[in-house]
Formats: C-alpha cells, sequence, structure tokens
C-alpha cells in the first residue's frame, strides 16, 4: 500500500506542518498570533479504505472546529470527534483522493461557478470593484439582484451586503450564497423584493486574503507590483471598493456586514439602526417572522451601529439602517432541546441566508412568512446495523398537512414524524443501504408548495480525479 501523500499547492490551501505519529495523523494549522483561530485545507491520497485519524493538538480550549472531508469539493462532510475536547477526528475513506479542511471552504472559484449560475438570470448583472485594485490582486465580485427589465430606476432603494470580511469566514459567504439562490427564486417574497429594491451583494470581499489562505485580513499593496501584505494600516483595505461604490450612488437603504464564527456556536444575530428605515410595526412583524422560522436566529433592536469597519457608515450615512448578522458552524446546544451544539452543513447556512432576507423583507414591509418553514439538521447516518441508514430533519409544528419525503433519482420515501420537542418535529426513516444511495434530498409539501434541501452525505456524486 503506498503512502499517504499530502498536497497544498492550490487556492486557499494551508498546512503549516503534519506527521505521522503511530497511525495518527498530527496536524499543525496555520494560524497568527494576533488570531484564536485556525485553518488548514489539504489534499490527501492514496487514502481509500484507510481508517485515519486526525489530531489538532494546539486547538484552542473549548474550541468547536468544523473539521470536514469532500470528495468533490462540491458536499462537505463533517467528522465527529473521538475526544470530548474536540481535537481528535476519524474518518474511513472511501476514495483515493479526499480534502480535508477546518471548514467547508468558500473560495473564489465557488464563487465564479455561482456568477455563471447567477448569471443566467435576466435580474442579474456581475460587477467587479475593481477601479482600486491594484495588478496582481483580485477585486471583490459583486452580484446586482433587481428587475433589469426597466433599468435600475432611481426610485428604487438599494441594499448592499457584504461578506467575508475575514479571510477565515466562510460562513458568511454561504450565507451570502443563499441569500442570491433565494433572491432568484420564483416566490412572490422574492419578486415584489426584485420590484422594490436593488441588492447588491459581494459574497467574498478579502479575495486576495481567502486565496492565499491567511488567518487574518490582507491589504491590497498600493505598491505597483500588487504585493501582498498583511494588515499594517498601510495598504488599501479590500472594504475601499465597497465604500467608493455606495458613495459613487443613491444613499443605500441598508448596509448588511455579513460574519461567521470559526470556532464557537453562537446565534445568528442581527442588530441595526433600521428604525431609521422601517416603522416599529414591521420590525415587530420582522421579530415575530424570526421566531417562527428558525430556534437559531435572533432578532435584537439596538441603536449602535454594526462594529469593525463598518461603523464609518453611522456618521456618514445617518438615514442608512446599518446592521451585522453574524453566524455559526453550529446550532446553539438548546436548539429543539439537544443538550450539545449541532453542526450545520453549508446547505443549512445557504437556507439561514434566505431567513435572514426574509426578516429583512418584514422590516421593510414585504410580506416573506414562508409557505414551507425551514428544514433544520437535515441528515443521512449509518445505524448499528451498517446495512441500514437513517434520514431525519426537524420542521416547526405549526405546518399544516406538512408531509416529508426522502427524495433521489427514483426515490420518493415518505418520512413520518417520529417525535415532538417544543415546537418542532422530528422525521426520520430507516431504509436499506441499496435504497438509500440514491438519496440527495429531504423535501418538505405543503399546500401545492414545497421546500428541500440538499443532503450532503448523499452518495450519487462522482468522486473528482482533479480535486487540486
Amino acid at each position: 500500500m503506498p503512502d499517504i501523500s499530502v498536497y497544498t499547492g492550490f487556492e486557499n490551501a494551508a498546512l503549516s506542518h503534519w506527521e505521522c505519529r503511530q497511525d495518527v495523523f498530527v496536524i499543525e494549522p496555520k494560524r497568527s498570533a494576533d488570531s484564536p483561530d485556525l485553518w488548514f485545507y489539504f489534499l490527501l491520497s492514496f487514502v481509500k479504505e484507510r481508517a485515519i485519524t486526525f489530531h489538532i493538538p494546539n486547538l484552542p480550549a473549548q474550541a468547536l472546529c468544523p473539521v470536514s472531508v469532500s470528495y468533490d469539493r462540491v458536499d462537505w462532510l463533517p467528522l465527529s470527534p473521538l475526544r470530548q475536547d474536540g481535537t481528535t477526528f476519524r474518518h474511513l475513506f472511501r476514495a483515493a483522493d479526499a480534502i480535508i479542511s477546518a471548514t467547508p471552504p468558500y473560495t473564489s472559484g465557488m464563487l465564479y461557478d455561482l456568477t455563471l449560475w447567477a448569471g443566467r438570470s435576466p435580474h442579474v448583472r456581475i460587477d467587479y470593484l475593481s477601479h482600486v485594485a491594484p495588478p496582481g490582486t483580485e477585486p471583490p465580485t459583486c452580484i446586482t439582484i433587481s428587475d433589469m427589465g426597466e433599468g435600475e430606476s432611481a426610485e428604487r432603494s438599494v441594499i448592499w451586503v457584504i461578506a467575508r470580511q475575514h479571510p477565515l469566514e466562510a460562513g458568511s459567504s454561504w450565507l451570502a450564497e443563499g441569500m442570491v439562490r433565494f433572491l432568484l427564486s420564483k416566490e412572490s417574497t422574492t419578486k415584489e423584493l426584485r420590484r422594490r429594491f436593488v441588492f447588491k451583494i459581494v459574497p467574498l470581499l478579502d479575495v486576495m486574503g481567502q486565496y492565499y489562505g491567511a488567518t487574518s485580513g490582507l491589504t491590497w499593496s498600493p505598491d505597483a507590483d500588487g504585493s501582498r501584505r498583511e494588515c499594517d494600516g498601510k495598504g488599501i483595505l479590500p472594504t475601499q471598493a465597497v465604500w467608493d461604490h455606495i458613495a459613487a450612488g443613491p444613499q443605500p437603504l441598508v448596509v448588511i456586514n455579513l460574519r461567521s464564527h470559526v470556532l464557537q456556536a453562537a446565534d445568528s444575530y442581527y442588530f441595526s439602526n433600521l428604525a431609521a428605515v422601517a416603522a416599529a410595526q414591521n420590525q415587530s412583524a420582522a421579530a415575530q417572522l424570526a421566531r417562527q422560522i428558525a430556534p437559531w436566529f435572533t432578532w435584537s433592536q439596538c441603536d449602535r451601529a454594526a462594529g469593525g469597519c463598518f461603523s464609518r457608515f453611522s456618521a456618514a450615512y445617518p438615514a442608512t439602517g446599518i446592521g451585522e448578522v453574524v453566524t455559526s458552524w453550529y446550532y446553539g446546544g438548546y436548539s429543539v432541546g439537544n443538550a450539545e451544539p449541532v453542526r450545520k452543513t453549508q446547505y443549512e447556512l445557504c437556507q439561514e441566508g434566505e431567513l435572514v432576507l426574509r426578516a429583512l423583507a418584514a422590516a421593510v414591509g414585504v410580506d416573506a412568512q414562508p409557505a414551507v418553514p425551514p428544514l433544520l439538521m437535515p441528515r443521512l447516518t449509518n445505524g448499528e446495523n451498517e446495512a441500514l441508514s437513517t434520514a431525519a430533519v426537524w420542521c416547526t409544528a405549526d405546518a399544516a398537512d406538512l408531509e416529508v419525503f426522502l427524495a433521489g433519482e427514483g426515490l420518493q420515501e415518505r418520512m413520518p414524524p417520529t417525535e415532538q420537542r417544543g415546537s418542532y418535529i422530528r422525521y426520520a426513516l430507516t431504509v436499506p443501504n441499496h435504497v438509500v444511495r440514491h438519496a440527495e434530498r429531504i423535501v418538505a409539501r405543503t399546500a401545492g408548495n414545497e421546500r428541500q434541501i440538499t443532503l450532503v452525505e448523499r452518495r450519487t456524486r462522482s468522486c473528482d480525479s482533479s480535486l487540486a
């Protein structure tokens, strides 16, 4: 059997050091002195049918590291820790090549794929905020979404959404992708949002920081050669491109900064001075909607604006609603009665992006109640009997006549309700593995409406032989 090889020569890859100690793969992640967060992202070869234990000895105390493995750089499988301190993980590989990552990554290549998909819509224009980007750097991509048929009317209010201020916060980029996909759906809510507003979404702000797998933000160097430099206050911040474009256009109605915790569980939350742009009754509607659509999402209204580099907006645009959404790779431990934090997948974060927009829509007076409630914690797992697998998902109990299915090519099996905790019901189905290999998603239907969420554990995608 050939020795395992490690490769990091691709975008966003990073690994300071690794070694094998008595069949344990010890990882030394890349990290900076001024940040508790860390990053590793590397390709392993010659691992098929091998069970490998990974140990990360220098994780911060009580950290929740959402270590993931992928065979195609599309679906990212969570690895469960073997030890209570969360520093040791184990996985049996089913393909020769696989990528291990500290969190499900979101690279500029993934963003490019999103722009190819979104760019086919008549409601989309792809802009590159490039006039301040020095040679040798990549400018942020802005996805503009609105009803383009009559041009961008000056009467339409502009809403800016900026994600990934910090290169490790991939969760916020997944949130932004969920927003883009929701805005281009056929729902009545999104049609009204496109009619009334112009959305400008920047899913990946610090492009170069992400490219180099940096653990702290990078500046664009003012030097002609475009050399990169760690943030030291002397370079041009990537946010400057956004500031310049905002200054050149109409005053925005709302500016939202999307952030993401890397190594901890936390509620997603939103805080802003939206009182400047929404009537009190609409804010109350938004709070009520937020309570209904997800256990992880809490709405808090306060007078202070978002922190960090977005604080400058408060003074420059006093009539603009300034907000910040912070997400995490984990549901809080209290969610639907769980004793411990539970991992989210990238598909759940995309769904969460939809929920953020629904809460925003309610705040500005647009009917945003989803016809089918969100699908929480979708999982496809092997039980004690390895010949059987169980699909499970949670949903709110107030959805009338809700039917839930395990679906895929040639597969549609009804998942009955099996348990209720508070206002949430668990739907589950145990099926033989020869059936579950066709499973791709969980689908919920009620009153002619449908919601579906992809299972990261699906086995129908072929492995990518060119992962690097």
